[in-house]
């Protein structure tokens, strides 16, 4: 039974941290960069949100391989979250489905936190940049956001609740976001 215990709390961790490491992947990222002859550059419309203290809840997409360049479709989304001590998985159209078996443990804890950071990315711009009050106006310099996820599982098994274990994991998320621009 703790074996068990061990085995099926390590494979759903494995499955988080698999997945968050896709988060907001983007099949069509060349389609973001700027070119001279492109009026606008559309942004990654791939993501990540993370539900509100406690962090018991996350929400993210990336890319399928038919993907459609400018927007997420339904069998692009994905998420995790605790449930009567079970974990499930969000998986596109088809809803929110067990990762967990009741009958060998009961899932105690789910905690998903963001850890992020920016960084300006000012010695890329070929000029400085100028104070502004607009709200409009973009960020300048431009800066890149990094976010690394830590995430907490516990359980006990099911038949023999004082058997019990935990796993930690930290995940930085490969698709980072940037904001802002060089001045003109």
């Amino acid at each position: 039974q703790e074996q068990r215990l061990v085995n099926d709390l390590r494979a759903a961790m494995d499955m988080i941290t698999r997945d968050l490491r896709r988060a907001a992947h983007w099949q069509a990222a060349e389609a973001g960069v700027w070119t001279p002859a492109a009026s606008a550059v559309p942004r990654n419309p791939h993501g990540v949100s993370f539900s509100a203290t406690p962090y018991s809840h996350i929400d993210f997409s990336y890319s399928g391989d038919m993907s459609a360049a400018d927007r997420v479709a339904s069998n692009e989304q994905y998420g995790y979250r605790l449930r009567d001590g079970v974990l499930q998985v969000h998986v596109g159209a088809a809803g929110w489905q067990a990762v967990t078996d009741p009958a060998a443990l009961t899932v105690t804890a789910l905690h998903i936190e963001p850890q992020a950071q920016a960084q300006e990315l000012a010695s890329l711009c070929s000029q400085p940049c100028v104070a502004t009050t607009q709200a409009s106006a973009p960020t300048c310099p431009p800066q890149v956001h990094t976010i690394e996820v830590d995430v907490f599982l516990s359980a006990r098994a099911a038949q023999t609740p004082q058997l019990q274990s935990q796993l930690r994991s930290r995940v930085r998320l490969r698709n980072d976001r940037v904001t802002g621009e060089c001045a003109p």
